[in-house]
């Protein structure tokens, strides 16, 4: 499947979405290479490096290197080889930079030491030189911009230090290439399927005819692969700016049906071929793409979308959702809204009509069952599975809402309060239905609608205005419900905490007392 309709897709190098990363322009001489690696003696953790081993035969390898030959800022990563006890070294590690060390594989003793460096967090991981060497150990990697090294102890003497780099990665930085060392890099480990494309999207490169083809021939082992691994490549290829042309890459190459089978036959939702289908993966990229846009307006002080909203925007995006963080999890629920259309999906026909139109009843539900099960399967935590099948739950009903004349406080607080979830457990998802509805009315209109926007605008200082500050103090928590009502933790004690807040917004409870009072009257009336 070829979403965007040539193969060139796999050519990030030119992608408006690159501006500002700065990328090489023609070929970096090995002698300046090797005068940029000087700039690495000031770096505190090779100075640490340099420190705990002064002999030869620690090398640095991969990200670091490969960042300064693309000519990007260097990652919080490092990536270290030792002819030597890995175990020892990690410890020296922790206790010169006060961060802790944990072993990642028993059988190749490989370690990292998690700490923070000028008070940011930075992984090291440190493995040992497999059998015959830096040069065999490098050729054993993924790609060539990744198969890099440098010794660690000629970096601080005054010579220029020697590259390893045994298959020509710094031709392939130069010219902004992703190649593939060997066919058996994506047959050893199969999740390299998924970096590729990870790798390209994040440092606008072209990924080569060869290595696509083997990643296409790969693919398929992505089923044996651990869930976690795969969420975490997942989650980063959605960190990345113009995250919808890596997905467009992934169904180019086949990966999709290995990772997201549920999302194989989006462009065909309708069971029809476009134009008379419904093409839900060009929807779904296009609200993805306007969700980027989106997050970009909502923090911009002099923004024109929202007036008067960016620091509390702001401020929004900065907090996480549950274990993720909140601009990726936004950007997964702009691709995966409309999940549940190819479950519901009906040919109404038209009255006096040949044709028919596609009716998607019931989709938002149906949808929300669909990504709990997908997040949950990719072990992404409970919280965010459920919070993100909230937001698919309840995509629509905003637009319920925006139809109406007059909109009462009453029913405005009921969505955000839906959003939210019992007692503000998901706090802020409300704004992120809000937002979300903007990204899906651009896609699906092909530009702003004003009068939608004035809307969400409304709905957004009427949350931060009058709707956090009625649910800042609830009457009644959890366990006092429990308590004073004698019943178990259970659904029943969120049903009680819903009807004392629809009291209050009625205005018929006002303080504790009242609240007690009008819950024992609804329990009585329910037979409870």
């Amino acid at each position: 499947m070829n979403p965007r309709g040539a193969p060139d897709m796999l050519d990030f190098r030119a992608d408006k979405k690159n501006r500002g990363l700065s990328p090489l322009k023609g070929h970096m001489p090995l002698l300046h290479f090797q005068e940029a690696l000087k700039l690495l003696r000031s770096d505190p953790v090779l100075k640490e490096a340099r420190g705990a081993v002064k002999r030869q035969g620690l090398y640095l390898v991969g990200g670091v290197l490969r960042n300064l030959a693309l000519g990007r800022p260097l990652p919080p990563d490092y990536d270290f080889v030792y002819d030597g006890r890995t175990a020892l070294l990690a410890g020296k590690f922790a206790s010169r930079l006060g961060g802790s060390a944990f072993i990642l594989d028993k059988e190749t003793l490989s370690y990292r030491v998690a700490a923070r460096v000028n008070g940011a967090p930075c992984t090291i991981d440190i493995s040992s030189v497999k059998d015959g060497g830096i040069s065999c150990d490098l050729k054993s990697r993924d790609f060539t911009v990744d198969a890099l090294a440098v010794g660690v102890a000629e970096l601080f003497t005054e010579d220029a230090p020697r590259l390893f780099d045994p298959c020509g990665g710094l031709d392939d930085a130069a010219c902004l290439r992703l190649r593939m060392n060997s066919r058996k890099a994506f047959l050893e480990d199969p999740l390299r399927c998924l970096r590729a494309v990870r790798i390209a999207r994040q440092y606008g490169l072209k990924i080569t005819p060869d290595t696509a083809a083997a990643v296409k021939k790969a693919s398929p082992l992505l089923t044996g692969v651990a869930p976690e691994r795969v969420r975490e490549e997942l989650t980063a290829i959605f960190r990345c700016v113009g995250a919808s042309r890596a997905v467009s890459a992934l169904y180019y190459l086949g990966v999709i049906k290995a990772i997201l089978p549920e999302a194989l036959h989006w462009r065909d939702a309708g069971g029809v071929e476009p134009p008379q289908g419904y093409d839900l993966l060009a929807h779904s990229l296009k609200t993805l793409d306007e969700g980027e846009a989106v997050i970009d307006e909502a923090m911009d002080t002099a923004g024109k979308a929202f007036p008067g909203l960016a620091e509390n925007l702001s401020r929004h995006f900065l907090c996480p959702a549950g274990s993720l963080d909140r601009k990726v999890f936004f950007k997964m629920a702009a691709f995966f809204h409309d999940a549940g259309k190819p479950l519901t999906v009906k040919l109404n026909p038209l009255r006096g009509r040949t044709s028919g139109k596609l009716s998607f009843k019931g989709h938002d539900r149906e949808g929300a069952v669909l990504i709990n099960g997908i997040f949950r399967r990719l072990r992404f935590s409970g919280r965010v599975a459920a919070e993100i099948a909230n937001l698919v739950k309840n995509h629509h009903r905003i637009f319920a809402l925006a139809k109406l004349k007059k909109r009462s406080d009453r029913a405005k607080a009921h969505l955000l309060r839906a959003a939210d979830g019992v007692d503000g457990i998901w706090k802020g998802a409300a704004v992120d239905l809000l937002l979300l509805s903007v990204a899906d009315v651009r896609a699906t209109r092909g530009g702003e609608d004003r009068r939608f926007l004035k809307f969400v605008n409304e709905m957004l200082r009427f949350y931060y205005e009058h709707f956090l500050k009625k649910r800042a103090a609830p009457l009644m928590n959890g366990r006092e419900i429990m308590r004073v009502f004698k019943i178990p933790e259970g659904p029943l004690v969120g049903e009680i905490i819903k009807k004392i807040s629809e009291g209050i917004e009625a205005g018929v409870v006002k303080d504790k007392k009242e609240a007690k009072a009008y819950v024992r009257k609804r329990l009585k009336a329910a037979g409870c």
